[in-house]
């Protein structure tokens, strides 16, 4: 018997569903612009053939990670502002957030990936002026930028510009729905608050009134949705 007809041979014997098995749809994600992540939720099912729920779990954690890692890609190239995700964009950059190991061998994790690490991928990483260096050296450049854009209309997006007219400088950034507090952890010894003047949506820029440093962390503050 031909190698063809074995296989529509097993395929009649094991019934339709046997005969035609769609690829499994990656995991929903979810994206959480405050913590600039792209998060999901993933599972890896037990060998019930595998001697033990130990000996299972290697292959049911490798299926989870498999899953993660689709479910990651495929939000990555759906964000707002992402165009030209490379498929390899999770590589060396995938967070663990949780890994769970059931009593019957299966594995439960939650995976995330850094906005910052789409925007890299996308455009190559942050470039840092000599003149900031020494700046950083001598301590007067700004750690973090808090930007008040609650005046226009703006969403989160990846890859966020901001421009004085004259300067311009994709930031790592973080999208907040309230302006975060003096001492907040996330603004660093030097921190500076400016409000948006104007928004180009096309663009992905927002202007303020002064020149954006190189290498600061982008706060955005924007208006919470109702």
């Amino acid at each position: 018997m031909s190698r063809g007809a074995l296989a529509v041979v097993l395929a009649l014997a094991l019934g339709p569903a046997a005969a035609a098995q769609p690829a499994a749809a990656p995991p929903a994600a979810t994206v959480d612009w405050a913590r600039g992540l792209v998060i999901v939720k993933a599972v890896g099912t037990a060998d019930r053939r595998a001697p033990s729920p130990a000996s299972a779990r290697p292959v049911a954690l490798r299926e989870a990670e498999d899953r993660a890692t689709a479910g990651l890609l495929a939000a990555a190239q759906a964000l707002p502002g992402a165009s030209g995700v490379p498929d390899d964009v999770t590589a060396g950059a995938t967070v663990e957030l949780e890994t769970e190991f059931l009593p019957d061998g299966s594995v439960r994790i939650r995976r995330g990936l850094p906005i910052e690490a789409v925007r890299q991928a996308i455009d190559g990483p942050r470039p840092v002026a000599p003149e900031w260096g020494g700046a950083v050296a001598g301590g007067s450049a700004p750690t973090a930028i808090v930007v008040d854009a609650r005046n226009l209309p703006v969403t989160p997006r990846v890859g966020i510009a901001l421009t004085d007219g004259t300067t311009t400088a994709r930031l790592p950034a973080l999208w907040l729905p309230a302006a975060p507090k003096d001492g907040d952890a996330r603004l660093g010894a030097r921190p500076v608050r400016v409000k948006a003047t104007g928004y180009d949506d096309a663009a992905g820029a927002l202007t303020i009134d002064r020149a954006p440093e190189a290498g600061a962390l982008l706060i955005v503050v924007i208006r919470e949705k109702k």
